[in-house]
């Protein structure tokens, strides 16, 4: 039996390579058109703003004092720039419009990759549903359209090595062990007001584009309500030896290959 580990590598691999069995996927990749598929099933997404060919058309001109810049395909905050009420959150100074540019152009992808044509586009900056408190990401794993389980992520506890305890819960907030880095089980996170939402979300989206496969889906709770974040084909889930033989049981029953 295939075990969970080799399926992510695999199906990154196809991504990669564009094969034919990874097209229909092609579209998550592309953030902004990401965006335009989940909005019209009427989830919210973050407010865009603009839209760039490249990193030297960047324009700053009528945005509100807090927004945020990324490019349309990356990942693990690479080229993500936070601006709040004019500072750059990553230097704790006042935006630089040039150091923005040269930071997009050292994590645009390079030209013979599976990206054809790479924007950089501008969202509003995200405010966290409890005032004063750090925006949380909600992780949710789904199989064949069911949801697994989730994680539980606190940015501001996020180190670079990204070697830090992990929370995971059932979906109605029990904590589980996933991660082998898994905090002690009787320490919590606070659980979201617009969980049940969350989850409403989450299933849509897998129920109606992920049906029959893999996925992770990954939303914030803030000040407005659920706001949908983007979807993971290939999470780097180091899950415990017993996880990842229950989630290769889960594969093979579900008879999901890719």
């Amino acid at each position: 039996m295939a075990q969970f580990h080799n399926f992510i590598q695999n199906r990154l691999t196809h991504l990669i390579e564009n094969h034919p069995l990874t097209e229909q996927w092609h579209i998550f990749k592309d953030k902004l058109r990401e965006k335009t598929v989940i909005s019209q099933l009427g989830i919210p997404t973050a407010r865009l703003y603009k839209v760039f060919e490249n990193p030297d058309e960047l324009n700053l001109s009528f945005l509100p004092p807090s927004f945020v810049i990324k490019l349309t395909y990356q990942s693990r905050g690479r080229g993500l720039i936070c601006i709040k009420d004019g500072i750059d959150q990553s230097t704790e100074k006042p935006f630089d419009i040039d150091n923005m540019r040269q930071i997009l152009k050292k994590h645009m992808l390079p030209k013979g990759t599976f990206v054809t044509h790479q924007k950089v586009m501008i969202e509003e900056l995200l405010e966290a549903e409890v005032p004063n408190t750090p925006l949380l990401d909600i992780k949710l794993f789904y199989a064949a359209g069911t949801l697994l389980f989730l994680q539980i992520i606190d940015p501001t506890k996020r180190p670079p090595n990204r070697i830090y305890p992990r929370f995971h819960y059932t979906p109605n907030w029990q904590r589980v062990p996933i991660h082998k880095q898994e905090a002690p089980l009787d320490q919590h996170m606070q659980k979201p007001k617009c969980l049940d939402k969350i989850i409403n979300y989450g299933n849509t989206i897998a129920h109606k584009l992920f049906p029959n496969t893999f996925i992770r889906l990954d939303f914030y709770p803030t000040n407005k309500g659920a706001v949908f974040g983007e979807t993971t084909l290939t999470p780097n889930l180091d899950c415990t030896d017993s996880i990842n033989t229950c989630l290769s049981q889960i594969l093979r029953e579900n008879k999901i290959t890719l």
